[in-house]
């Protein structure tokens, strides 16, 4: 299972528009939509996609992804 926190680089094995088009998006909407991790502190270089230090995503973590962190509703949790 993938670990909801990250420390490291995720690079994307094909181009922006194929991955939108895997996804079922059209590449602007995939495109807004990495412009929205931007804001939360996520690094993106191309098609390598960085986390700083691994906490970017709580804030969009439920009970569901919640469920492959060991962090998870415990006092390391900064999603509580």
């Amino acid at each position: 299972m993938v670990h909801s926190k990250i420390n490291n680089t995720f690079e994307l094995p094909y181009s922006k528009s194929l991955t939108a088009a895997y996804l079922g998006m059209k590449p602007e909407s995939f495109s807004r939509a990495l412009a929205e991790l931007k804001k939360d502190g996520i690094i993106l270089d191309n098609k390598k996609i960085k986390s700083a230090n691994g906490h970017e995503l709580c804030g969009c973590c439920d009970k569901v992804t919640g469920a492959n962190c060991s962090s998870f509703k415990t006092d390391r949790c900064t999603h509580q």
